[in-house]
Protein backbone atom coordinates (compact mmCIF):
# COMPACT_ATOMS: atom_id res chain seq x y z
CA UNK A 1 0.00 0.00 0.00
CA UNK A 2 2.71 2.37 0.72
CA UNK A 3 4.39 1.52 -2.47
CA UNK A 4 1.16 2.13 -3.95
CA UNK A 5 0.45 5.77 -2.53
CA UNK A 6 4.27 6.68 -2.51
CA UNK A 7 3.25 5.57 -6.87
CA UNK A 8 0.48 8.24 -7.07
CA UNK A 9 1.95 10.92 -5.40
CA UNK A 10 4.82 10.53 -7.64
CA UNK A 11 2.24 10.61 -10.76
CA UNK A 12 0.78 13.65 -9.78
CA UNK A 13 4.44 15.46 -9.33
CA UNK A 14 6.00 13.70 -12.54
CA UNK A 15 6.42 16.22 -15.45
CA UNK A 16 3.71 15.18 -17.62
CA UNK A 17 1.06 15.49 -14.75
CA UNK A 18 2.66 19.08 -14.29
CA UNK A 19 2.46 20.23 -17.78
CA UNK A 20 -1.36 19.00 -18.12
CA UNK A 21 -2.46 21.22 -15.44
CA UNK A 22 -0.54 24.00 -16.52
CA UNK A 23 -2.18 23.68 -19.74
CA UNK A 24 -5.68 23.08 -18.30
CA UNK A 25 -4.62 26.47 -16.02
CA UNK A 26 -3.95 28.52 -19.82
CA UNK A 27 -6.71 27.55 -21.29
CA UNK A 28 -8.88 28.83 -18.00
CA UNK A 29 -7.10 32.15 -18.13
CA UNK A 30 -7.58 32.83 -22.02
CA UNK A 31 -11.28 31.85 -21.46
CA UNK A 32 -11.53 34.46 -18.47
CA UNK A 33 -9.82 36.53 -20.56
CA UNK A 34 -11.87 36.61 -23.57
CA UNK A 35 -14.76 36.57 -21.84
CA UNK A 36 -13.51 39.78 -20.07
CA UNK A 37 -13.11 41.24 -23.55
CA UNK A 38 -16.54 39.83 -24.98
CA UNK A 39 -18.35 41.76 -21.84
CA UNK A 40 -16.16 44.95 -22.58
CA UNK A 41 -17.64 44.69 -26.64
CA UNK A 42 -21.25 44.29 -25.49
CA UNK A 43 -20.48 47.38 -23.07
CA UNK A 44 -19.50 49.30 -25.51
CA UNK A 45 -21.95 48.27 -28.45
CA UNK A 46 -24.97 48.99 -26.18
CA UNK A 47 -22.82 52.59 -25.33
CA UNK A 48 -22.73 53.45 -28.84
CA UNK A 49 -25.86 52.67 -29.45
CA UNK A 50 -27.14 54.99 -26.95
CA UNK A 51 -24.77 58.10 -27.84
CA UNK A 52 -26.20 57.48 -30.99
CA UNK A 53 -29.79 57.69 -30.21
CA UNK A 54 -29.28 60.52 -28.28
CA UNK A 55 -27.06 62.70 -31.29
CA UNK A 56 -30.22 61.78 -33.15
CA UNK A 57 -32.88 63.05 -30.50
CA UNK A 58 -30.91 66.60 -30.22
CA UNK A 59 -30.52 66.33 -34.26
CA UNK A 60 -34.20 66.35 -34.13
CA UNK A 61 -34.58 69.05 -31.31
CA UNK A 62 -32.27 71.17 -33.22
CA UNK A 63 -34.14 70.43 -36.57
CA UNK A 64 -37.47 71.28 -35.24
CA UNK A 65 -36.12 74.64 -33.16
CA UNK A 66 -35.46 75.90 -36.51
CA UNK A 67 -38.37 74.87 -38.04
CA UNK A 68 -40.42 76.32 -35.89
CA UNK A 69 -38.39 79.95 -35.82
CA UNK A 70 -38.34 79.88 -39.24
CA UNK A 71 -38.79 84.05 -40.74
CA UNK A 72 -38.60 83.07 -44.44
CA UNK A 73 -42.03 82.23 -46.44
CA UNK A 74 -44.10 79.76 -45.63
CA UNK A 75 -43.33 76.43 -48.05
CA UNK A 76 -44.82 73.11 -47.90
CA UNK A 77 -40.73 72.63 -48.73
CA UNK A 78 -39.68 72.89 -45.11
CA UNK A 79 -41.89 70.02 -44.15
CA UNK A 80 -41.65 66.23 -45.14
CA UNK A 81 -43.61 65.69 -48.27
CA UNK A 82 -44.61 62.22 -47.41
CA UNK A 83 -46.44 63.45 -43.89
CA UNK A 84 -48.09 66.09 -45.83
CA UNK A 85 -49.10 63.02 -48.09
CA UNK A 86 -50.08 60.56 -44.94
CA UNK A 87 -52.21 63.61 -42.84
CA UNK A 88 -53.94 65.78 -45.44
CA UNK A 89 -55.97 67.31 -42.63
CA UNK A 90 -53.41 70.02 -42.26
CA UNK A 91 -50.97 71.94 -44.48
CA UNK A 92 -47.35 72.52 -43.30
CA UNK A 93 -47.92 76.35 -43.80
CA UNK A 94 -50.82 75.95 -40.96
CA UNK A 95 -48.45 73.90 -38.44
CA UNK A 96 -46.22 76.42 -39.24
CA UNK A 97 -48.57 79.20 -38.29
CA UNK A 98 -49.78 77.14 -34.63
CA UNK A 99 -46.11 76.67 -34.01
CA UNK A 100 -45.07 80.34 -34.35
CA UNK A 101 -47.76 81.37 -31.56
CA UNK A 102 -45.26 79.58 -29.14
CA UNK A 103 -42.91 81.73 -27.35
CA UNK A 104 -39.96 80.07 -28.28
CA UNK A 105 -37.69 81.29 -25.22
CA UNK A 106 -40.88 79.17 -22.99
CA UNK A 107 -39.97 75.47 -24.93
CA UNK A 108 -39.30 72.94 -22.57
CA UNK A 109 -39.09 69.87 -23.51
CA UNK A 110 -40.39 67.38 -21.33
CA UNK A 111 -40.32 63.45 -23.80
CA UNK A 112 -38.23 62.36 -26.34
CA UNK A 113 -38.77 59.22 -28.24
CA UNK A 114 -37.12 57.32 -30.72
CA UNK A 115 -39.72 55.26 -33.35
CA UNK A 116 -38.76 52.64 -35.59
CA UNK A 117 -42.82 53.42 -37.21
CA UNK A 118 -44.90 56.01 -36.69
CA UNK A 119 -49.09 55.65 -38.14
CA UNK A 120 -48.53 52.46 -40.39
CA UNK A 121 -45.10 54.40 -41.89
CA UNK A 122 -41.89 52.88 -40.78
CA UNK A 123 -38.25 54.51 -40.86
CA UNK A 124 -36.23 56.63 -38.03
CA UNK A 125 -38.43 58.86 -36.40
CA UNK A 126 -38.09 61.32 -33.38
CA UNK A 127 -40.81 61.97 -31.03
CA UNK A 128 -40.88 65.29 -29.08
CA UNK A 129 -43.02 66.26 -26.46
CA UNK A 130 -42.98 70.40 -25.88
CA UNK A 131 -44.37 71.94 -22.64
CA UNK A 132 -44.57 75.75 -24.00
CA UNK A 133 -46.49 79.20 -23.30
CA UNK A 134 -48.52 81.50 -26.02
CA UNK A 135 -48.23 85.35 -25.65
CA UNK A 136 -50.86 85.33 -23.80
CA UNK A 137 -49.13 82.73 -20.85
CA UNK A 138 -51.54 80.06 -21.99
CA UNK A 139 -49.94 76.94 -21.21
CA UNK A 140 -49.34 74.80 -24.75
CA UNK A 141 -48.25 71.43 -25.28
CA UNK A 142 -46.84 70.35 -28.62
CA UNK A 143 -45.90 67.32 -30.20
CA UNK A 144 -43.54 66.70 -32.97
CA UNK A 145 -43.05 63.89 -34.91
CA UNK A 146 -39.37 64.35 -37.06
CA UNK A 147 -38.45 61.53 -40.17
CA UNK A 148 -34.54 60.86 -40.80
CA UNK A 149 -33.74 60.30 -44.39
CA UNK A 150 -30.34 60.68 -45.77
CA UNK A 151 -29.04 61.65 -42.17
CA UNK A 152 -30.70 64.84 -42.19
CA UNK A 153 -34.40 65.04 -40.40
CA UNK A 154 -37.70 67.14 -41.36
CA UNK A 155 -40.75 67.78 -39.82
CA UNK A 156 -42.82 64.65 -40.06
CA UNK A 157 -46.14 65.84 -37.97
CA UNK A 158 -46.88 68.84 -35.47
CA UNK A 159 -50.33 69.20 -33.31
CA UNK A 160 -50.56 71.65 -30.75
CA UNK A 161 -53.92 72.16 -28.38
CA UNK A 162 -54.87 74.92 -30.52
CA UNK A 163 -54.27 73.40 -34.43
CA UNK A 164 -56.08 70.19 -32.95
CA UNK A 165 -59.33 72.16 -32.09
CA UNK A 166 -58.94 73.63 -35.32
CA UNK A 167 -58.68 70.72 -37.11
CA UNK A 168 -61.50 68.67 -34.64
CA UNK A 169 -63.85 71.47 -35.77
CA UNK A 170 -62.83 71.74 -38.88
CA UNK A 171 -63.69 67.87 -39.74
CA UNK A 172 -66.71 67.87 -38.01
CA UNK A 173 -67.77 70.81 -40.67
CA UNK A 174 -66.68 69.19 -43.79
CA UNK A 175 -68.42 66.10 -42.30
CA UNK A 176 -72.09 68.18 -42.36
CA UNK A 177 -71.16 69.32 -46.21
CA UNK A 178 -71.45 72.51 -44.92
CA UNK A 179 -68.00 74.13 -45.96
CA UNK A 180 -66.36 73.00 -49.28
CA UNK A 181 -64.65 76.08 -49.68
CA UNK A 182 -61.09 74.85 -48.92
CA UNK A 183 -61.37 72.33 -51.39
CA UNK A 184 -62.52 74.86 -54.15
CA UNK A 185 -59.54 76.48 -53.14
CA UNK A 186 -57.40 73.82 -53.68
CA UNK A 187 -59.32 72.69 -56.83
CA UNK A 188 -58.67 76.10 -58.05
CA UNK A 189 -54.89 76.57 -57.36
CA UNK A 190 -54.25 72.81 -58.88
CA UNK A 191 -56.22 74.17 -62.28
CA UNK A 192 -54.31 77.76 -62.30
CA UNK A 193 -51.51 75.43 -62.02
CA UNK A 194 -52.70 73.17 -64.92
CA UNK A 195 -52.96 75.93 -67.01
CA UNK A 196 -49.82 77.25 -66.70
CA UNK A 197 -48.01 73.61 -67.59
CA UNK A 198 -49.81 73.28 -70.45
CA UNK A 199 -49.38 76.64 -71.85
CA UNK A 200 -45.53 76.10 -71.32
CA UNK A 201 -45.93 72.34 -72.83
CA UNK A 202 -48.90 72.10 -74.33
CA UNK A 203 -48.74 67.81 -75.03
CA UNK A 204 -49.44 67.53 -71.03
CA UNK A 205 -52.95 67.88 -71.82
CA UNK A 206 -53.04 64.18 -72.49
CA UNK A 207 -52.62 63.64 -68.20
CA UNK A 208 -55.72 65.34 -67.02
CA UNK A 209 -56.24 67.12 -63.38
CA UNK A 210 -56.70 64.82 -60.46
CA UNK A 211 -60.53 64.87 -59.88
CA UNK A 212 -61.75 64.13 -56.80
CA UNK A 213 -58.78 61.75 -56.48
CA UNK A 214 -57.26 61.78 -52.86
CA UNK A 215 -53.41 61.16 -53.29
CA UNK A 216 -51.77 58.25 -51.29
CA UNK A 217 -48.20 57.09 -51.05
CA UNK A 218 -49.33 54.11 -52.76
CA UNK A 219 -50.85 56.21 -55.98
CA UNK A 220 -48.13 58.53 -56.42
CA UNK A 221 -45.76 57.69 -59.14
CA UNK A 222 -42.15 58.62 -58.07
CA UNK A 223 -40.71 61.66 -56.05
CA UNK A 224 -42.99 65.43 -56.17
CA UNK A 225 -41.98 67.99 -58.83
CA UNK A 226 -41.00 71.53 -58.53
CA UNK A 227 -43.67 73.03 -60.63
CA UNK A 228 -40.93 75.10 -63.33
CA UNK A 229 -38.79 71.10 -63.35
CA UNK A 230 -41.91 69.48 -64.98
CA UNK A 231 -41.14 67.62 -68.14
CA UNK A 232 -43.09 65.95 -70.91
CA UNK A 233 -40.50 63.27 -70.97
CA UNK A 234 -40.64 62.71 -67.35
CA UNK A 235 -44.48 62.47 -67.45
CA UNK A 236 -44.66 59.89 -70.31
CA UNK A 237 -41.60 57.47 -67.86
CA UNK A 238 -44.07 57.93 -64.90
CA UNK A 239 -46.91 56.83 -67.23
CA UNK A 240 -45.42 53.55 -67.66
CA UNK A 241 -45.80 52.49 -64.56
CA UNK A 242 -49.76 52.94 -64.34
CA UNK A 243 -51.81 50.98 -65.81
CA UNK A 244 -54.90 53.45 -66.31
CA UNK A 245 -54.81 56.98 -66.82
CA UNK A 246 -51.95 59.26 -65.14
CA UNK A 247 -52.99 62.23 -63.75
CA UNK A 248 -51.55 65.86 -62.29
CA UNK A 249 -52.23 66.47 -58.81
CA UNK A 250 -50.50 68.92 -56.01
CA UNK A 251 -49.45 68.78 -52.85
CA UNK A 252 -47.97 71.78 -51.15
CA UNK A 253 -46.37 73.75 -54.27
CA UNK A 254 -45.24 70.79 -56.06
CA UNK A 255 -46.26 68.32 -58.83
CA UNK A 256 -47.43 65.15 -57.99
CA UNK A 257 -48.07 62.11 -60.62
CA UNK A 258 -50.66 59.57 -59.70
CA UNK A 259 -52.73 56.58 -60.83
CA UNK A 260 -55.02 54.34 -58.80
CA UNK A 261 -53.53 51.37 -59.18
CA UNK A 262 -49.15 50.79 -59.95
CA UNK A 263 -47.98 48.02 -61.80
Amino acid sequence: KDGTALHNRCDKNSPGHRQTRSLSESKKKILDKASIGLLILCVFAISACQNKEELDQQAALEVFNEWATQTQSQDSDSCHAYGLIKHPETSCEEMLQHAQKVIHETRAPSSKRSLECFDSVCGEFIELEIESKDSKNRSIKEIAVLKKDNDSFKLYWYRTNSLLTVINERSKTQASGTNNLEEEAKQEKLDRTYAYLTNKIPELYQFPTCLGTRITSSNLIGDLIPKDSVTLADFVSRAKKCDKDLCVGMIGKKIAAVCDRVQ
